[in-house]
């Protein structure tokens, strides 16, 4: 279905590895297009690219957000470089479910449990804090994470491009756990 898919952009906003990436990333893509042939059936096959192109940027997009963060908060640069991916892998999931929910209205576990990879979904919980992070904005909508934070400016890249160009990523406030 979607054919034009921007692979590309997105391992350049990874310092995943490639084997990494077919690991967690490749099946999530295709994940998301069985899961939006499957529950977007009324829609024609362009307007299903349309909307996987969408969500898949959305996601993207969260991503080229995400780094602007250290994450975790609070943490010595060693952590922050050793979990870099799992940070980055957790807000891009995170962007595609909620970009989901606001398209669909699907139940949340019901899409990760759809969409996730199970090695992808593991990894996240190999990581209690990223996990709790990651689960309590998808579970509760905690407007404290990181993860509310990226959303906002998403929605405000995609509301004013123009004008959010060049705003640091400081603009928008959180608080760490």
């Amino acid at each position: 279905m979607f054919m034009n898919h921007p692979h590309t952009r997105l391992k350049s906003l990874l310092s995943i590895t490639p084997d990494g990436y077919e690991t967690v990333y490749l099946p999530l893509f295709l994940h998301l297009n069985r899961w939006i042939e499957k529950n977007a059936a009324d829609l024609s096959s362009k307007a299903k690219s349309n909307r996987l192109q969408t969500i898949w940027g959305y996601g993207t997009d969260a991503l080229k957000m995400r780094r602007g963060y250290l994450l975790p908060f609070d943490s010595d640069a060693e952590t922050c470089y050793r979990e870099q991916d799992v940070w980055s892998y957790a807000v891009f999931t995170a962007a595609l479910i909620d970009s989901l929910m606001k398209h669909f209205h699907p139940c949340v576990t019901h899409l990760i449990d759809a969409i996730l990879p199970t090695q992808g979904l593991e990894w996240l919980k190999a990581n209690s804090s990223v996990f709790k992070a990651w689960n309590s904005y998808l579970q509760e909508n905690d407007k404290k994470t990181v993860f509310y934070a990226i959303e906002k400016q998403v929605k405000r890249s995609r509301q004013y491009p123009a004008t959010t160009k060049g705003k640091k990523n400081a603009e928008v406030s959180v608080t760490s756990d």
